[in-house]
């Protein structure tokens, strides 16, 4: 393609690695997946386009179809339209989850244990205590693309499960899903046996402006995503830990707030790479046993673990870091880890 992109309305984003470049054109407020082949011949020239687009996922469908000019993009994302819905009731939150759906919350609550029924072939509940004298339900979404659940700009959505075992919401085989303007937990504090927010096996996660609360367990499960961003959002008085991440790659948390937290671990990294924390506030968090830590790196794995331009202050524990972790420009005083010193 001869042209600039950003000329023609396009953003190109590029994923790291080697040819075949994956990355997603942004028009329109669309966004798509793209493959990004090089040129033959290319040049090392900074001055030019060396990748052209050579195929993008059909619209809703699937698929994959040729494109070798601009106009032929911006017809096959305009075939993309965003539906837009307001809901009031936690009923109608459920029912209207679906691709390529934004779903703008009105002030209040939403309970989820008020579901009777689920009509969306994009949501599953289970019984998360497996009783089926007294079944306690958490609900999963699944294989959507394009989904966005914003609460309101004025006022507050909240978004409560009841039942202590389960997740507020699990999310998986998804993709460019947004959590944005929400508060999420569980409505009776204490002890849980269930987190936040879960995400599996998807990608283009983001959560912005949001407050994941204990009890729960966790604030977030975090296994196999990759392109998952956490800005200005809070994850406070969970009873078990922060976060749990398995297998996930480029993370970034951003201007977020990780406070008061307690009692087995902070934050755990298993088998993850390219995970960013910059400029962020990490106080008043507990890990009261021997061998949990505020940063566990498991050691078997290959993470690039960096804490940026933040500030660390008021945690308590044995330990503060297992692993290989980069600590640049961050403030960090006022913590009590008794076994080693601090960075």
């Amino acid at each position: 393609m001869a042209k600039d992109l950003k000329a023609t309305g396009f953003e190109i984003v590029e994923k790291p690695g080697i040819f075949p470049k994956m990355g997603y054109a942004k028009y329109k407020n669309h966004r798509v997946g793209i493959m990004l082949v090089p040129k033959i011949p290319y040049l090392s020239d900074k001055n030019k386009i060396l990748f052209e687009i050579s195929s993008l996922p059909k619209n809703q469908g699937g698929g994959i179809r040729t494109a070798d000019t601009v106009a032929e993009i911006k017809i096959a994302l305009e075939k993309v339209k965003m539906r837009i819905v307001e809901v009031s009731n936690v009923k109608d939150l459920i029912d209207n989850i679906a691709p390529y759906t934004t779903i703008n919350l009105k002030p209040g609550t939403y309970n989820l244990a008020e579901i009777k029924e689920v009509r969306s072939k994009y949501v599953e509940r289970f019984d998360a205590e497996e009783n089926p004298n007294n079944p306690e339900y958490e609900y999963h979404i699944k294989n959507v693309t394009g989904l966005i659940i914003r609460g309101p700009k004025k006022g507050k959505a909240e978004i409560l499960t009841k039942p202590d075992y389960g997740w507020v919401f699990s999310v998986k085989n998804s993709e460019n899903v947004t959590f944005e303007n929400l508060t999420l937990g569980h409505t009776t504090p204490g002890t849980c046996d269930g987190g936040v927010l879960q995400f599996n096996n998807s990608k283009v996660i983001r959560i912005k402006n949001c407050d994941l609360f204990g009890c729960g367990t966790v604030g977030l499960g975090i296994n196999n995503v990759k392109d998952f961003r956490f800005d200005e959002s809070i994850i406070r008085d969970c009873t078990d830990g922060i976060l749990k991440m398995i297998s996930s790659s480029d993370i970034r948390f951003f201007k977020s707030e990780f406070r008061d937290n307690k009692e087995f671990f902070g934050f755990n990294f298993a088998k993850s790479e390219r995970i960013t924390f910059d400029q962020c506030l990490i106080s008043n968090n507990q890990t009261l046993y021997d061998d949990y830590f505020l940063f566990n790196d498991d050691a078997n794995s290959n993470e690039q673990i960096v804490v940026k331009n933040s500030t660390i202050t008021g945690n308590k524990g044995k330990f503060m870091v297992s692993g290989r972790m980069t600590f640049e420009n961050t403030k960090i005083s006022g913590n009590k880890f008794t076994a080693i010193q601090e960075p």
